[in-house]
């Protein structure tokens, strides 16, 4: 019976398991992809399943996965893998940060015109951190 019940469950899993989650940035990635293997899994094995789909750009050895050109059967190829953990489109990442409670001086700060409630007590402010991150800025501390 011990026997049955492990066969069902190992034969069962694939049907539960679902693709590679594909990881999108807000901007166009034309076509570029940045694919991580699961641990154990050679490369090269990858690169000869996808062919001429594939032109890489960029092959790590850190995060043990690679980056490049994909075509859209490539892209759902991989995913169909079980030897792949993510698939994530290739794009620039932006930091932008507001914080909502900030108080009174640091959303006087952030905005050039007049605060719509006066009441310096209220933590009812917003304050949007520049993108500058202080460059080219000098802080003094007496």
């Amino acid at each position: 019976m011990q026997f049955f019940v492990t066969a069902i469950i190992v034969l069962a899993a694939p049907v539960f398991a679902g693709p590679a989650p594909l990881r999108v940035v807000s901007d166009k990635s034309n076509g570029r992809y940045i694919v991580k293997l699961k641990d154990g899994i050679a490369k090269s094995q990858v690169f000869g399943q996808l062919g001429k789909d594939l032109k890489v750009t960029h092959d790590w050895s850190v995060i043990h996965g690679f980056a490049g050109y994909l075509s859209d059967d490539a892209v759902d190829v991989l995913r169909a893998s079980p030897d792949v953990e993510y698939v994530a489109e290739d794009g620039i990442v932006t930091a932008f940060v507001t914080q909502t409670n900030a108080p009174w001086g640091l959303a006087r700060l952030s905005q050039y015109g007049k605060l719509a409630n006066q009441n310096a007590s209220d933590l009812t402010f917003s304050y949007t951190y520049d993108k500058s991150a202080g460059a080219g800025v000098d802080v003094y501390v007496v």
